[in-house]
């Protein structure tokens, strides 16, 4: 894969991971920037269907997954702009890693920020809710916050992993 798309993939999951740990919100500037600039710089490499395959084959996959509730829209749009950005083969990898990294990564992430104890707290909390309910009785206890898990640390990290393994190439 030639480098300036990997530099600009690489630029734009550092912005993401910014504002999504500060904002809890990766913005649509960067995101539809990425889609178009994959399509645009792969275009110009000689090779547009690599920006045009990866941004469907991340469509397909990823926006289905925001519809349904799985996804964050942010998230989706993300992918689609690593798609047009490295085409599907990587793209596949990354969702693969995606799914194989997301809990791990995710917990390091909330422990880095601090979210750990209240993701513990809610889920002790959840876990009381439902003893008392089964019981026939009725839980007091003050429900805690939602821990909202920042993911596009979490797509950097497939995506890096999805880079360095490139196990598709080989099958294909």
């Amino acid at each position: 894969m030639p480098t300036l798309p990997v530099g600009m993939a690489a630029f734009g999951l550092a912005i993401a991971c910014v504002t999504d740990l500060r904002e809890g919100k990766i913005p649509n500037e960067l995101t539809f920037s990425l889609m178009l600039i994959g399509l645009v710089v792969n275009t110009f490499l000689g090779d547009p269907l690599l920006g045009v395959l990866g941004f469907a084959l991340a469509t397909a996959i990823h926006f289905p997954l925001f519809a349904l509730g799985v996804e964050k829209g942010g998230d989706a749009k993300l992918l689609m702009g690593l798609g047009a950005l490295g085409g599907w083969r990587l793209l596949l990898e990354t969702t693969g890693w995606y799914a194989i990294v997301y809990i791990p990564v995710g917990f390091a992430v909330l422990a880095v920020s601090g979210q750990l104890p209240n993701l513990k707290n809610k889920a002790l909390w959840l876990y009381q809710r439902a003893l008392a309910k089964q019981n026939g009785s009725e839980f007091k206890g003050e429900e805690p916050p939602n821990t909202m898990l920042k993911t596009a640390p979490v797509i950097a990290a497939a995506w890096a992993l999805a880079y360095a393994t490139t196990w598709l190439e080989r099958l294909f």
